[in-house]
């Protein structure tokens, strides 16, 4: 069975891939993901594999970047992410709104993921690192 996706899905479905291909081998290991690899192709075909394949091997996995809450304490006496700071953050490298980034945050901060795309898809890395090291669990 091979499905056809038009190209709002394949901006859709090509980072996310991505990020779950990476995500299950990192957890289960290569075996894992080899496994599902083999099921990509048998399920939306050649054409998106290579384009999957493709983005891995470049970097290139769209500019959504992905916050599913923050990043328990590891340390008794650690503080919570600055509330202000992921703001700033997120207004930064989405060009959103004060509201719509406090909106996105509060969300966040919730424990409610929230997906967001980066305004520059080659500085997507660097905001990745940077909400991490404000204590957002980012992918």
């Amino acid at each position: 069975m091979e499905i056809e996706l038009t190209p709002d899905q394949e901006n859709q479905v090509i980072p996310a891939a991505v990020y779950f291909l990476r995500t299950l081998t990192a957890t289960l290991g290569a075996e894992v993901g080899l496994h599902v690899w083999d099921q990509i192709n048998a399920t939306i075909g050649n054409d998106i594999k290579g384009k999957v394949f493709f983005a891995m091997l470049t970097g290139q996995v769209g500019t959504e970047i992905i916050m599913r809450g923050f990043k328990p304490r590891l340390m008794p006496g650690q503080p919570l992410p600055n509330k202000i700071d992921v703001i700033k953050c997120i207004r930064a490298m989405s060009g959103m709104s004060l509201k719509d980034s406090k909106d996105v945050a509060d969300h966040v901060f919730a424990g409610i993921e929230k997906r967001i795309a980066c305004d520059q898809s080659d500085q997507r890395g660097y905001w990745v690192s940077k909400l991490c090291s404000l204590g957002i669990d980012t992918l």
